[in-house]
């Protein structure tokens, strides 16, 4: 039988990370041991509870070695940190690096339009249908007007005392679906568990038709804004995989819609993509070094798209275990306006099923 979880509860100045109901097959397992083996807790969460939080025992606090009893409540709650400068700056000057997701964020809230980009809302965790354009993590190019200090400033307008831990990252340009937690122990639970799906128009016909891309994928010592696909054993060569099926492929007609970039005679295909790997510009470098970069990509070789001033690449499905309750959440969004619109320009057959 597993622990009733309580996913409603909040504290003024503190962080509820959850609380539960112990069951009577926990009776006398201590603290430490039951969150660990039951709900994976992280040994680096464990520790931060000891330093800068509280577990409390039907209301009263209690240490992480107590026994547990049948039918107590059992709540973790963490303590907000102060922001210091000292933190503000470390963040500028190593950029999404200096935050690996355990410690929270420590910029200043900005207020944006979040509200209209909400999928999915609890008490553990935000679903976004992120615009192109805008910047999911503070870096030293982009201190202010990210996704994640946007996503504090909606959780400050609610009353939420959660922090804001990004569970992946989606690249300036690319649209569609991100996972934020709102506490580490979601974030350490949801670390590998996701199943991300990506729209992508490419240059050509891929073949064959589906299959996998593997290579090792660097930083490119030629320009260090892109990456590119390197021998395994390179320095800095992360291993990295992408699952790719094509669902069309077409030629833009030559009454196509009027518009600089269409390309008309121009063979192009809508790939069904699974990064399996998380590495920075993954998909755009595995697409460009098999010969079909993403139409628009124009920093990894693809021609321009129609009105489309971006990659061709949409984060468009999304599925994983919820990281309190184990059930199974599914989300897709449709693929933005700008995109459409240059799919309808260049007259897409699949048009209607994908936007």
């Amino acid at each position: 039988m597993m622990a009733e979880v309580n996913q409603s509860a909040k504290q003024v100045g503190a962080q509820e990370v959850f609380s539960f109901t112990v069951p009577p097959e926990a009776e006398g397992v201590t603290i430490y041991d039951y969150l660990r083996r039951q709900y994976g807790v992280s040994r680096g969460l464990l520790r931060r509870l000891r330093t800068g939080g509280q577990v409390l025992v039907d209301g009263s606090p209690t240490r992480l070695k107590t026994k547990l009893a049948a039918g107590s409540i059992v709540r973790l709650v963490l303590f907000q940190k102060a922001e210091t400068g000292k933190r503000d700056k470390e963040i500028r000057e190593m950029g999404p690096a200096a935050d690996n997701g355990e410690l929270g964020l420590a910029f200043p809230a900005t207020e944006g339009p979040l509200t209209e980009w909400v999928v999915y809302e609890d008490s553990h965790l935000l679903v976004v249908n992120k615009p192109a354009g805008v910047v999911v993590h503070p870096t030293r190019g982009y201190a202010t007007g990210t996704l994640v200090q946007m996503a504090a400033a909606y959780l400050a307008a609610a009353g939420d005392a959660g922090h804001i831990h990004p569970v992946h990252r989606l690249d300036r340009p690319t649209s569609g679906l991100i996972v934020l937690a709102k506490d580490p122990h979601s974030h350490h639970r949801l670390a590998g568990k996701l199943h991300r799906t990506y729209l992508a128009v490419v240059e050509g016909a891929p073949q064959p038709a589906e299959g996998l891309i593997e290579g090792a994928v660097a930083r490119d010592p030629m320009l260090p804004t892109r990456r590119a696909v390197v021998a395994g054993g390179s320095a800095g060569g992360r291993a990295s995989a992408t699952r790719y099926r094509t669902m069309c492929t077409w030629v833009v007609p030559r009454d196509a819609e009027s518009g600089d970039g269409l390309g008309r005679g121009r063979l192009l295909s809508v790939l069904e993509v699974q990064p399996l790997t998380g590495r920075t510009h993954q998909i755009r470098t595995h697409l460009a070094a098999s010969g079909h970069p993403l139409a628009g990509d124009v920093l990894y070789g693809g021609a321009p798209l129609g009105t489309l001033e971006r990659p061709a690449l949409h984060a468009w499905k999304l599925a994983f275990p919820h990281p309190i309750t184990g059930a199974e959440l599914r989300f897709s969004v449709p693929c933005p306006p700008d995109l459409a619109i240059a799919l309808f320009q260049s007259r897409c057959p699949i048009l209607a099923h994908i936007c």
